[in-house]
């Protein structure tokens, strides 16, 4: 029936309105996602941070109690103490939180034959073993911390404490306590 132009046709689609609705809780979702993976990746980083320095921390441990002179990183050979006796190995904690670098390495620790003890790389210096952390995980420990594990004794040597806490410096994320108070090392 043609009501010669008075009959409103009605076409498919939304309204202005329907779309405002829809496109503002797109979009409230995205920033609640968002927030999420920001905050997930950055509590991330700190946990790999801190079972990093772990095994940094353990490997440095076996190495003492298995008395080698030679160990392997990175796929280099380093061999230290050839005609020196070994005393054993520790990781330097260098936290310099002025200009935001905060790193550890490795050492070899030897007694020369006047009975002075050589860490080799020196681990206050720049060397191949140096770890830096990644951005944003800073250390709230003493500025500079050094952990030995003496060959003979098994023990745990320790300046600065028996704990070093890693934290983000991104708000709303935890922080990570590496214990080593009782011969263990481990991440509360």
């Amino acid at each position: 029936m043609n009501n010669n132009g008075n009959s409103k046709c009605r076409q498919g689609g939304f309204t202005l309105i329907e779309l405002i609705v829809v496109f503002t809780v797109i979009a409230i979702l995205s920033t609640i996602g968002t927030a999420s993976f920001v905050s997930y990746s950055h509590t991330q980083a700190l946990n790999q941070a801190a079972s990093d320095l772990v095994q940094n921390l353990n490997l440095a441990k076996s190495l003492s109690a298995s008395q080698l002179k030679t160990f392997n990183q990175n796929g280099n050979t380093y061999v230290q103490c050839q005609n020196q006796s070994l005393s054993g190995y520790g990781v330097y904690i260098s936290a310099s939180q002025a200009s935001s670098d905060y790193h550890y390495s490795m050492y070899i620790a030897c007694i020369t034959e006047t009975g002075v003890m050589s860490k080799h790389p020196d681990p206050a210096s720049s060397n191949p073993l140096q770890i830096k952390l990644p951005t944003g995980i800073v250390i709230d420990s003493p500025t500079n911390m050094d952990i030995f594990f003496p060959v003979l004794s098994g023990g745990i040597i320790s300046t600065g404490g028996n704990s070093i806490v890693l934290r983000s410096a991104y708000s709303g994320t935890s922080s990570k306590t590496i214990d080593f108070s009782k011969g263990y090392i481990s991440i509360k």
